[in-house]
């Protein structure tokens, strides 16, 4: 079954896409693991166990409470609910909070 979900490009750019939860690693590649999550939108996120070589920090992630401090590459926000079952992401919700909650740019 599909849900609504949200990819986190690597350059930070977002999108909302319908996934198979089940099929999250065909998705992005290979092996996955958590990375963060936003526990009040029923958000989960998942990246590659192994990023590819050169893979950057994500862009908007990078630095963010509730995301691993090293998280690179593309990332996929899943919905996830109370009993830890698949579920579709106010996908519009989860953009709003990643724009809004943006850590500040590094002063040059």
């Amino acid at each position: 079954m599909v849900h609504r979900a949200v990819i986190v490009a690597e350059n930070g750019s977002t999108r909302a896409v319908a996934v198979d939860h089940d099929r999250l690693h065909v998705l992005l590649g290979g092996a996955l693991t958590l990375c963060g999550a936003i526990p009040h939108l029923d958000a989960v996120a998942v990246c590659l166990e192994a990023p590819p070589a050169g893979a950057s920090r994500n862009a908007l992630l990078q630095g963010r409470d509730g995301f691993d401090s090293s998280v690179s590459g593309t990332v996929v926000l899943v919905g996830s609910d109370a009993d830890g079952l698949p579920c579709d992401l106010d996908a519009d919700a989860v953009v709003a909070h990643l724009k809004e909650a943006s850590p500040p740019s590094p002063s040059r």
